[in-house]
């Protein structure tokens, strides 16, 4: 389930880095071509910037809680083991 939502917020920021870039490219267009950059397309930039960097954000900390949750349970399984090696020894 982690690694569904961990893939899930790749896809999505990869759709908006390319809506971004779509964004920069057509402000970048009308500079150079001498035209104003309207402001409702800067604030569009602003915002889609701003997703971004909540998503790069989000991805983040969901990969860390994952390599928490796998330590976790690296460490629980390893308890478990050492637990189970007398018994088994006692068996023989």
């Amino acid at each position: 389930m982690m690694e569904q939502n961990l893939t899930s917020a790749r896809i999505s920021l990869q759709s908006q880095e390319k809506s971004l870039a779509e964004l920069l490219g057509h402000a970048a267009e009308l500079d150079s071509n001498g035209k104003p950059v309207p402001a409702v397309l800067t604030k569009k930039i602003s915002d889609m910037r701003k997703q971004v960097d909540e998503q790069h954000t989000y991805i983040t900390r969901k990969q860390k809680e994952r390599d928490d949750t796998v330590a976790h349970f690296d460490d629980e399984l390893a308890h478990y083991r050492s637990l189970k090696e007398p018994q088994e020894a006692d068996r023989r």
